[in-house]
């Protein structure tokens, strides 16, 4: 009885181990129709002076930006972490 518990709870785990994997790794990806592309903050900064930012979600070292439609570029880029002032 001991022994089923044990791989019932191994098994549990494994598949949460999974589970977390794709969420990390792969709905991103998924849910965001597009890659992110890595920029500068000198580009994000001319962006923003052009006025081609349409939105911008800051995260913990990082910065997503999505230009407006009609600046020749589309999707979401990506400021390094080491161009922050």
């Amino acid at each position: 009885m001991k022994k089923n518990r044990r791989n019932i709870i191994i098994i549990c785990v494994a598949v949460l181990l999974v589970l977390i994997c794709i969420n990390t790794f792969i709905t991103r990806t998924l849910f965001s129709g597009t890659e992110a592309e890595e920029v500068s903050y000198d580009e994000f900064l001319s962006q923003l002076e052009d006025k081609n930012v349409d939105r911008v979600q800051v995260e913990s070292t990082e910065i997503y930006f999505t230009l407006k439609e009609d600046s020749g570029d589309s999707g979401e880029e990506e400021g390094a972490d080491g161009n922050f002032v």
